[in-house]
């Protein structure tokens, strides 16, 4: 036994000293090639004159990239043309400074990408959990994008090319096999000037950083913190149906006779007009008390506002269930726009589209301010320190008013909705 450990020593010394001179003269090659292929799910359809290629495998090619067909016969090799990132679809973004973010696309229609993504002024979406706003990410700035895609292959790319074969995604270089004779001497040769190629790949060593106690390729850099999206900063304070502004008071014949509510409110007094019918009226802005409100205009006067079509005397039903004597009258009113409507004597609220709403601008470390604005405001835009406000629409059937925000540091719009209670 105290010679069994030098005689197992020898012996297997003996045995690799006979392999290394037999696999040394033996002129054999090794042959070093990449390989990768995948076994998940894919297929290949045809889209317009193009071909789609779809997998399960999350892949991070880009247009541009090559796309490997495989069989006993040789490869087939087919550009990337575009690619279609789904709707909603979770990828991982990785920009050309390094930096990756991981999110869902914020859109619900289908992103693509083609071959000049990188010349786009276009922006990528990007919804994450922990931000209230998506993140916009340029197409310049991206370097590739990680997940589960449909790309459009090269125009002149035959189903009958590739149907069959095996498709690889790694992105070869010119001399992705190469056979090394071990009993060859290794020497460096020059490469062709004019070709500008070389089977060796001329590497340089990376440096190596600690950081918290731990190797990194490269230096974290500071995050810079989040921003907090500013409120829209308005609210709507009343909102409020303004009844007409005439009221049917009385008739002689069929001669009626309309009452300013407004100018009977600012004089104290009652302001009334005889009206005839069929004669166009504009408002009388220099009306002292005393004088009507209403004087007489030609039909194609662009002040023109007020005309009575109609006027009739009518028994209308009251809610008691008896019958009252009215005059009826068929109205237009330019400044309310073309739609005709009818005032009676019974009736002293009628209604015919005039609005009031007030809006509360508030901003905190800005003094609150308050505006009232009408029917006739949409499209009014307010200038509340810098902040760019623009009414969208008016819905007086709602009490909805649909604003518009945007300041010089954000110049897309923010859109919000208001509605009164």
């Amino acid at each position: 036994m105290k010679y069994y450990d030098k005689i197992l020593f020898i012996s297997s010394l003996t045995i690799l000293v006979v392999f290394i001179f037999a696999f040394g003269f033996s002129g054999s090659k090794i042959e070093i090639e990449n390989n990768k292929s995948i076994d998940e799910f894919y297929e290949i359809t045809s889209r317009d004159s193009n071909l789609k290629f779809q997998s399960s495998t999350s892949l991070d090619l880009m247009p541009g990239d090559s796309i490997f067909f495989d069989d006993e016969e040789g490869t087939h090799s087919v550009e990337i043309e575009k690619i279609i990132l789904p709707g909603r679809e979770d990828i991982l973004v990785n920009l050309v400074n390094g930096k990756s973010y991981e999110g869902r696309i914020a859109s619900r229609e289908d992103v693509i990408l083609s071959k000049n993504w990188r010349n786009s002024s276009s922006t990528l979406l990007l919804s994450q959990k922990k931000r209230r706003s998506s993140l916009p990410v340029r197409f310049s700035d991206i370097k590739c994008i990680e997940g589960t895609f449909s790309y459009i292959l090269e125009g002149d790319t035959l189903l009958s090319d590739i149907e069959d074969k095996t498709p690889h995604f790694y992105q070869r270089i010119d001399f992705a096999s190469i056979i090394i004779n071990e009993n060859e001497t290794k020497s460096w040769r020059l490469p062709d000037p004019d070709s500008n190629q070389s089977i060796y790949e001329v590497f340089t060593p990376p440096l190596i950083y600690l950081v918290d106690s731990k190797f990194s390729t490269s230096i974290p850099t500071r995050e810079d913190p989040e921003v907090e999206k500013e409120a829209f900063g308005v609210s709507i304070v009343d909102f409020k149906y303004v009844p007409y502004r005439f009221i049917l008071k009385s008739w002689i014949g069929e001669t009626p006779f309309v009452e300013d509510r407004i100018l009977s409110t600012e004089f104290g007094r009652p302001v009334r007009n005889r009206i005839e019918i069929g004669t166009f009226y504009k408002i009388n802005t220099n009306a002292k008390p005393g004088q009507p409100s209403l004087l007489p205009t030609d039909p194609d006067d662009s002040n023109r506002s007020f005309v009575i079509h109609s006027f009739k005397i009518q028994e209308l039903q009251q809610k008691s269930g008896g019958l009252r004597t009215a005059g009826v009258a068929e109205i237009q009113d330019f400044r309310l726009g073309d739609k005709k409507f009818t005032i009676n004597s019974l009736s002293t609220d009628v209604w015919a589209g005039e609005i009031e709403f007030k809006l509360s601008f508030a901003i905190d470390g800005l003094d609150e301010r308050e505006f009232t604005f009408n029917q006739d405001d949409k499209g009014k835009v307010i200038d509340y320190n810098g902040r760019i406000y623009e009414i969208v629409s008016i819905v007086p059937e709602e009490k909805k008013v649909v604003l518009s925000k945007s300041t010089p540091s954000t110049p897309n719009r923010d859109f919000q909705e208001l509605i009164s209670n």
